[in-house]
């Protein structure tokens, strides 16, 4: 018999849209200690893409904790560096909550919606797909 071994899909993910104006970062999961990492590179390439705003949509984030929340903050740093805006999008009312707690909401905008971060960054919509 023999045993064949999957790769086991990792428990987070991120992913970088380039539209108009604005670079979108969907993270995915938990942004915890597993993931910081990855989000960071990651967040440091869209900032390096981005000409006006990086958008990061939490909306699909389940979790956030301090090394998180780090990732945030070091990335808005990086991008006001850099003369981008950096804002969260769409956080879960537990991410909101958690945001909250650690004066998050007070470092960097947090919209309700990936839409309305749009409208208030972009200069037209997204164009679609």
């Amino acid at each position: 018999m023999s045993v064949l071994s999957l790769p086991t899909p990792l428990p987070y993910s991120v992913s970088i849209a380039v539209r108009d104006d604005a670079v979108l970062v969907a993270l995915d999961g938990e942004l915890d200690i597993a993931m910081v990492g990855h989000a960071q590179g990651r967040l440091s390439a869209a900032i390096s893409l981005a000409g006006h705003v990086v958008i990061v949509d939490l909306s699909s984030v389940t979790f956030v904790d301090t090394s998180g929340f780090e990732v945030l903050t070091r990335a808005r740093s990086e991008a006001f560096s850099r003369g981008v805006a950096l804002v969260c999008a769409a956080p879960s009312p537990s991410v909101a909550r958690q945001l909250r707690l650690v004066g998050g909401d007070r470092d960097m905008p947090v919209f309700g919606s990936v839409p309305a971060a749009v409208h208030r960054y972009c200069r037209r919509p997204p164009s679609p797909g």
